[in-house]
């Protein structure tokens, strides 16, 4: 074969995409192609958006760390009230900009019942079961800095960690996501597109900066939780499944703290949820998309 030309193959290649797209010299170029890349630009315009917001959310939570009104914040309640309370501004503007962007956010109350049902599968075994075994071994008790904050330690978890962290993620970052990228596969008989695996990294990514010196362990943790929340917001069609999810993850953890035998009612309660899951699933269709 001489130096500059192409094999018969690729000629033949190239003539048949040019037979097929560009029948005559006044359009070489076929329109598909340039639908595509219009295409595609828009898509990342709407998904730099939501990535910048998540940046800039958690640049401020960094920098926020810094100040004395953090500190004092700190001493006096314990929680991060003003950095979670920053999570409910995106997804607030957006719905005052578009309401109809509410069923896109999860906020639809066309499939609250079904989606409070499954919900309350991972909520209530992961609240009871390590309560139970501590209590029955007498090991149950509140962490030191919980003492005296129980009831604004419960109001934290469920509506500025649960509520804030899946309207932040699972609703407005994944919901825009879809949006941009509609292209779409089935996972677990769930429809799920590029948004939910760049929303489960983002949160993972999140969770592991913003808590220095977090172990593989727990690393490995926020990363299924990401996943098993951004499918229950996709089978569901709501937020309420995996905020309720969410809040059964977190709560006992960070309000008891985890002994021997709180872990081990813990890991019964997964196979519970886990093997009752496909039953609720059966008996509750998922929603059209």
């Amino acid at each position: 074969m001489s130096a500059g030309r192409l094999p018969a193959s690729h000629m033949l290649l190239r003539k048949a995409v040019f037979a097929r797209y560009a029948p005559n010299r006044d359009s070489p170029v076929p329109q598909e192609w340039g639908d595509l890349t219009i295409s595609w630009k828009l898509a990342f315009g709407r998904s730099a958006i939501p990535l910048l917001v998540i940046a800039t959310i958690y640049a401020f939570g960094e920098w926020f760390k810094t100040t004395a009104l953090y500190a004092e914040q700190m001493r006096r309640l314990y929680w991060n009230y003003l950095f979670h309370l920053a999570f409910f501004l995106p997804p607030c503007v957006a719905l005052i900009l578009n309401p109809a962007k509410a069923d896109a956010y999860g906020l639809s109350r066309r499939h609250i019942g079904q989606a409070m049902k499954i919900g309350a599968l991972f909520a209530v075994p992961l609240v009871a079961a390590p309560m139970i075994a501590d209590g029955l071994a007498g090991t149950i008790h509140l962490r030191p800095p919980i003492s005296g904050r129980f009831m604004q330690s419960v109001f934290y978890q469920i509506v500025m960690v649960a509520v804030a962290e899946e309207l932040l993620f699972r609703g407005y970052v994944q919901g825009e996501l879809n949006r941009a990228f509609p292209a779409a596969h089935r996972l677990f008989g769930c429809r799920i597109t590029a948004g939910f695996w760049v929303t489960a990294i983002l949160f993972w990514a999140c969770h592991v900066s913003i808590h220095s010196g977090i172990g593989l362990w727990d690393a490995v943790y926020v990363a299924a939780a990401g996943l098993l929340f951004g499918i229950l917001r996709e089978r569901t069609q709501s937020l309420a499944a995996p905020a309720l999810a969410h809040f059964g993850c977190n709560f006992y953890r960070y309000l008891f703290g985890m002994d021997l035998y709180a872990g081990i009612a813990t890991g019964v309660a997964w196979f519970f949820i886990f093997w009752s899951l496909p039953r609720l699933w059966n008996r509750n269709p998922a929603p059209p998309a």
